[in-house]
């Protein structure tokens, strides 16, 4: 244990205090007794505290100064897997932002190992859209933005999809990566990566609803360092973060896209959204393939990972995977890691309308402002995002920050009256049933 110099000078008596110089000479005949009885009570009563609680106040903050600095140098390592050969499997990631703070946990005296930020449904288009208003998006990136910085270490974004409205880019040369994401969200917010999936419109128009090669996407990008586009190597992939003691899993979910209804007759069990595309049929085949490659993807890395924790995310939410018992088994699976699923498509952030993953957590974060407000009646905030934040101890603590609806949603137009004549129905799959 270590005394305080100061306290180590009080307790010496005066008759035997060290050589002093001149000027200290001269002061020290001239210390009062009742300063120096001061003095000592003071450095008594630290003494007897650091002895019971076995901490130093001068050395723990030292080491606290020490490691803040540490964390505030760090450059993230991510190691990314991809799944098809030859792609980038290793990137750099982003330093924290200039300046900021590095944050801390519920634990005040240890750093935070990091944060994070989720996001969806928020590619606004002010030709196409449904009952948000035009500034919606805006406002939640620029709270995005504060919320980064009053942070300070934000290492990613998890982006759940349907980023373009209402029908996805064509390619990386597509205006809308300039009007829908780099003239919205901050270079800051950007300078970190983008974790992405498909969501359904994000395929209407993308050549990947046809394609049987990842590198035909418009949104897939091998080049996972280049901040100008999204951190997706294809259509599923996983991301290592040890310096986080966790693992990014993003899954390719869209052939659950019919999940909302669960009257569906086998004939409809599919992609809706293939019949947008030019290849309905291949569509279909082909993103019942993704979607079976995502639940394999996650059951080998919930086995091979040694990370403590799992990121997990789709475009959709766990009330739209009903119909497959044994996902939701392994997404609420807690025995080697603890998951943290995010799905999107429901334009509100909400926890109470998913089914539950317990012990695992889940949240619905479809409220990015992209297409209209899909709101809880009596609760005023549902739109915005949800931010995760890693302790020193590698548990993971998750919150919204949401808007007023008011300042995001109009009241919907009214649904229009019935055609007359029967139903058409729901969509028919041109691919065989699941």
């Amino acid at each position: 244990m270590q005394c305080h110099p100061e306290c180590v000078e009080l307790l010496q008596p005066c008759e035997t205090k060290q050589q002093l110089t001149g000027g200290q000479k001269a002061e020290g005949p001239r210390r009062s007794l009742p300063y120096q009885r001061a003095g000592l009570l003071a450095c008594l009563t630290l003494v007897a505290c650091m002895a019971m609680t076995g901490l130093g106040r001068f050395v723990s903050q030292q080491s606290s100064s020490k490691s803040a600095g540490d964390i505030s140098k760090a450059v993230v390592n991510l190691a990314g897997a991809v799944p098809w050969p030859g792609a980038n499997a290793m990137v750099a990631g982003a330093v924290p932002v200039p300046g900021a703070n590095t944050g801390a946990s519920a634990g005040a005296d240890a750093p935070r190992k990091g944060s994070f930020l989720v996001l969806g449904d928020w590619g606004y288009d002010h030709q196409i859209h449904g009952n948000a208003i035009p500034a919606c998006q805006k406002k939640i990136a620029d709270l995005m933005l504060t919320t980064m910085r009053e942070l300070g270490d934000v290492k990613f974004v998890v982006n759940v999809g349907d980023s373009f409205y209402p029908r996805g880019v064509t390619s990386k040369t597509d205006w809308q990566w300039d009007a829908k994401w780099r003239r919205v969200y901050a270079p800051e917010l950007r300078a970190v990566p983008w974790y992405s999936v498909y969501g359904n419109h994000d395929y209407q128009s993308d050549p990947c609803a046809c394609a049987t090669d990842a590198l035909h996407c418009a949104q897939v990008q091998t080049n996972t360092s280049d901040r100008n586009f999204f951190y997706m190597p294809g259509y599923n992939f996983f991301v290592e973060h040890p310096e986080l003691d966790l693992e990014v899993v993003a899954m390719d979910l869209n052939d659950y896209m019919w999940g909302w209804f669960k009257q569906a007759p086998e004939y409809s069990k599919c992609a809706w959204d293939c019949t947008a595309s030019p290849c309905q049929k291949g569509c279909e085949y082909s993103l019942r393939a993704r979607a079976e490659e995502a639940e394999k993807l996650l059951k080998e890395r919930m086995a091979m990972s040694t990370a403590k924790n799992l990121i997990v995310f789709s475009h959709y939410p766990t009330d739209y995977l009903w119909s497959n018992p044994g996902l939701l088994a392994s997404l609420s699976d807690a025995s080697k890691h603890h998951i943290e699923y995010f799905g999107g498509h429901r334009h509100n952030v909400d926890q109470n309308s998913t089914i539950s993953i317990a012990p695992n957590n889940n949240w619905l974060v479809g409220g990015g402002g992209g297409w209209s407000c899909d709101v809880l009646k009596g609760i005023p905030q549902q739109q915005g995002f949800v931010v995760g934040e890693i302790d020193a101890l590698g548990q993971i603590t998750t919150r919204p920050v949401l808007i007023d609806n008011s300042a995001c949603c109009v009241k919907p137009h009214p649904a229009p009256a019935p055609r007359p004549g029967p139903s058409p129905g729901p969509p028919r799959c041109i691919s065989k049933a699941r």
